[in-house]
């Protein structure tokens, strides 16, 4: 980058200059009117299957940090893989959480969830996974996972309202209000991804497509079974160029997998496709993003378990409860692939 453009980006960590950011709207239906279709895609991969449209449970006592998913609800994606892995911006690029909270109009009391990078200067010098479950201003209950010396996986309590480079965060009023409450178990379709096969359920919902699209965010527990997961190693063990600048991707292996037993507590945001009107978002090429954490002894966290879900490993096992809501609107802050096509130009 020119000293320019890293002047520039330094004021927007520091708050000199404020985030960049672009809105798209969301397609918002009755929960009703997507329930049978993703109750359909669900009963194509698991044995068992309940889809309903409940008034929420109290959602504190699920584990969450708000009673619900209500309430304004937006899905927030912060920064992008440049941001992550682009050795011109990874050590430098820290999101303050209430930050982009209030770009996208949410304050004091606005319930924040789902998951991002952890950032060297909220872990110590060391970087990995952060699943973000805050009301702002209130109780925060977020945790951050990293790899430890001997490769064992640590997750520990984060209170730094701090995220790295990447975040996908569904944020609302933390109100109860009717909730897509989905319970399934012993898998016997090939997609290991609940959120995944949610997703494809969304996306044949008659209407969808174009600029009319969904997003979803959620949480659900994994009550039995397995997952596969990973966590993104410190900088100092991660191959020589691992991550590609030019073609902005990834090119080598470098994460570190596990799997690691229910009980385990994830939060989800996830979207049909990014939708076609107006500028490009550049939205997270997965169209999910769910990180988690492990639970032991009720809703105690198990400092030996979290970080990124891909799915279950365990078919004939696995079981799940969750609650998901309707976003009306994607907020898209700080671009990275924009910000890194401009500094490159």
């Amino acid at each position: 980058m020119t000293d320019t453009a890293t002047t520039k980006v330094r004021d927007i960590v520091e708050g000199k200059e404020e985030y960049p950011i672009k809105t798209k709207k969301f397609w918002h239906p009755e929960l009703d009117v997507i329930a049978p279709f993703v109750k359909q895609e669900l009963e194509q991969n698991f044995k068992n299957v309940s889809v309903q449209v409940v008034e929420s449970p109290d959602l504190t006592k699920f584990g969450c940090a708000a009673p619900g998913l209500g309430g304004n609800a937006k899905l927030v994606e912060g920064g992008g893989e440049p941001f992550n892995h682009d050795f011109s911006y990874n050590k430098e690029i820290i999101f303050k959480m209430e930050r982009m909270a209030r770009l996208a109009g949410h304050g004091p009391g606005s319930y924040l969830q789902g998951a991002g990078a952890a950032c060297a200067a909220q872990l110590r010098g060391h970087i990995g996974e952060l699943v973000p479950c805050l009301v702002v201003g209130g109780n925060n209950l977020t945790k951050a996972a990293r790899v430890g010396v001997k490769k064992e996986a640590i997750i520990e309590e984060d209170k730094t309202l701090m995220c790295g480079g990447i975040s996908n965060i569904y944020m609302c009023n933390g109100e109860k209000e009717k909730v897509l409450e989905v319970k399934v178990s012993c898998r016997t379709g090939e997609q290991a991804s609940l959120t995944q096969v949610i997703r494809a359920g969304l996306k044949n919902v008659p209407g969808v497509g174009g600029e009319k699209q969904l997003g979803l965010g959620g949480v659900f527990r994994m009550e039995s079974g397995s997952v596969k997961a990973h966590v993104n190693p410190d900088f100092e063990v991660l191959p020589a160029n691992y991550y590609d600048r030019d073609q902005m991707k990834c090119v080598k292996d470098f994460l570190q997998f596990y799997s690691f037993s229910a009980p385990l507590l994830c939060f989800t945001c996830l979207w049909t496709e990014e939708p076609q009107d107006g500028p490009t978002l550049n939205l997270r090429g997965s169209g999910e993003h769910t990180h988690f954490w492990g639970e032991k002894n009720g809703l105690e966290f198990d400092p030996s378990a979290g970080g990124h879900y891909h799915g279950d490993t365990s078919p004939e096992q696995v079981s799940y409860t969750g609650y998901f809501s309707l976003a009306g609107e994607v907020v898209r802050i700080w671009d990275a692939v924009e910000q890194k096509l401009g500094d490159r130009d």
